[in-house]
């Protein structure tokens, strides 16, 4: 048990818990989303975008472990996912398989964009956990749309406990892997982020909680901004394009757009 471990060894859990990674198995999931292990294609597309991504990792263990997971998700021998690595890392030298160092360069930036936001939303959730009674704050600025989709359950376990157990006494650990057992492993990786925001004082508390929500909706008003714009481009388009009787139509379809373009941008000065 992660608490046991922590009241007698708190060294042991960092070794432990440093082994986890949240994050990877996200991408785990968002990969197998549509996977047709029937096809050929689409196995081998997983795999190049997951093995892109194992590579990078710097623990063998965590390497050895979701070269293992993949290979068993895939039901293709492992040793083939090893050359597969083998091969691309000769691909990477200089002179050789530009685009394979191309393609690589973009899944690094997408990796640390993903990466940072759902560090972002894990400490916001440790902290809700260390300080529960900042629950109804956290509740009127975030929206549940700010974090990413591998944190949308927990945060709402996180509210159903507030709810139900807090004022009870009962222990937020407890609750969760009696009624979502399958958040136990993210519970895990969050508990020693939660010790460590217990040591901030009310103050410090507050500004890093702050902080957390509008990194979170900083970012997610970035994607809403970058899909309007795109929206207000292809408008544009058709205006160009268009016949006399249809650009009035367009015209007030362009105008909302901006006025939405407007909106969000001034959302983000706010802050």
């Amino acid at each position: 048990d992660p608490d046991e471990i922590i009241r007698r060894d708190v060294a042991l859990w960092k070794k432990l818990i440093a082994a986890a990674l949240p994050a990877m198995d996200y991408f785990f999931e968002m990969k197998f989303r549509g996977y047709q292990p029937e096809e050929i294609e689409s196995k081998k597309q997983v795999a190049r975008d997951l093995l892109n991504l194992i590579i990078q990792l710097a623990s063998p263990l965590e390497y050895d472990y979701y070269l293992k997971k993949l290979a068993e998700k895939l039901e293709v021998r492992e040793e083939a996912l090893r050359e597969a690595v083998k091969k691309a890392r000769q691909q990477k030298k200089p002179g050789v398989a530009s685009q394979v160092s191309a393609q690589t360069q973009q899944t690094d930036k997408n990796v640390k964009s993903i990466d940072r936001k759902a560090a972002v939303a894990e400490r916001l959730l440790a902290g809700m956990m260390a300080r529960m009674d900042y629950m109804e704050y956290v509740g009127e600025n975030l929206v549940i749309e700010y974090l990413p989709m591998a944190c949308q359950e927990f945060y709402k376990i996180l509210a159903v406990y507030y709810t139900k157990e807090y004022k009870q006494g009962g222990k937020v650990e407890n609750y969760i892997k009696e009624n979502q057992p399958e958040l136990t492993n993210q519970l895990n990786c969050l508990i020693i982020l939660k010790e460590e925001l217990k040591q901030l004082s009310d103050h410090e508390f507050l500004a890093e909680i702050k902080r957390l929500i509008f990194e979170l909706k900083k970012d997610f008003i970035k994607n809403k901004l970058l899909g309007v714009a795109k929206e207000i481009s292809d408008n544009e388009d058709k205006f160009k394009k268009s016949a006399a009787a249809g650009q009035e139509e367009l015209k007030n379809k362009i105008d909302k757009l901006m006025q939405e373009f407007s909106e969000l941008s001034g959302q983000l000065k706010e802050n």
